[in-house]
């Protein structure tokens, strides 16, 4: 079995694919916070078991805990409050969780000298100004969320050269069984014959059957060596195409036999919420691109995957 991984935030998008996707190379361990979905990763497809652990990364004390008792080889960190509105309206639970709870699991790594920590951050850290951003560029949050991770980060960046800050893309793939996803929500409003997305809003949306890939890769595998790849720092990780919300619900209505005219165009101005929403925060993954050898799919390429594969 390859290395021991602990994988916070197991019943979201990443964390479940990631449980998922890596279990039969490595003894993956899967946090969960008041979630009906251990079962489930448990048993699922009769692949190898994944151990789940309950964790609060709010407290301390369980995050230590729990990280010297399993001495992990790799951390990923995908655990947050990740709804921009929800974080806006409940400030002291967004910085609890998002700010706090990995502080807590850095302070804990800090002392597990071999231990390499992944954490996953956003796109939303840019002001959405400029599009196209790379690692190189400064970001600056606009909304509480994106507030909430770049502070996270500078917690992550204490750890030095055991550490990799992902900036992930808008995410779209197989949800969990305790989660709906975007493009669950998509699908609902497309049987009720009427959606409204965004026309202005550009993102660099990413399969999370790559972004598992990409970790994988970064993490080691058999046919790649158990080391992987030794890279510290930040990476973006993002899909091969900028596009709006709009054009990818029509992307999404095209491969699986929906109407267009269910869709309805929409600007940022029109519609009323808590969290500001930057206009253009599409990534570049050139660097990720160079660095794993690998290729990130197209919205069209990655709905399309998900058709054949009989997922949406």
């Amino acid at each position: 079995m390859g290395k021991r991984v602990l994988i916070t935030g197991g019943a979201g998008l990443l964390g479940w694919n990631l449980a998922i996707g890596l279990r039969e190379e490595h003894e993956c361990v899967v946090t969960l916070y008041r979630s009906p979905v251990a079962s489930c990763t448990c048993r699922a497809n009769g692949q190898p078991p994944i151990r789940t652990v309950t964790c609060d990364i709010r407290s301390k004390e369980e995050v230590v805990r729990l990280c010297q008792s399993l001495s992990p080889d790799v951390i990923i960190h995908t655990a947050a409050l990740s709804s921009p509105d929800l974080c806006e309206k409940e400030k002291n639970l967004a910085h609890q969780t998002n700010v706090i709870g990995t502080e807590n699991l850095v302070e804990a790594v800090k002392p597990l000298s071999r231990t390499r920590f992944i954490f996953i951050s956003t796109d939303l850290v840019f002001d959405g100004e400029k599009g196209s951003y790379t690692e190189d560029d400064a970001p600056n949050p606009r909304n509480y969320y994106a507030q909430t991770k770049l502070e996270a980060e500078q917690h992550v960046r204490s750890l030095g050269d055991r550490a990799v800050i992902v900036r992930a893309a808008l995410m779209y793939g197989n949800p969990s069984p305790a989660h709906r996803s975007f493009l669950g929500w998509l699908e609902e409003g497309l049987r009720a014959g009427k959606v409204s997305l965004f026309t202005d809003e550009y993102r660099t949306p990413i399969l999370v059957d790559d972004i598992v890939e990409a970790l994988r890769r970064l993490l080691g595998s058999k046919d790649r060596g158990s080391r992987g790849v030794d890279y510290c720092g930040v990476l973006h990780l993002s899909g091969g195409k900028r596009l709006s919300r709009y054009e990818f619900g029509t992307i999404y209505a095209q491969v699986f036999g929906y109407s267009h005219e269910a869709i309805q165009a929409v600007s940022l101005p029109e519609v009323p919420v808590l969290a500001y929403r930057p206009r253009d925060v599409s990534l570049d993954n050139t660097r990720a691109q160079q660095l794993l050898d690998m290729h990130f799919r197209t919205p069209e390429q990655g709905l399309t995957f998900l058709k054949q594969q009989g997922r949406r």
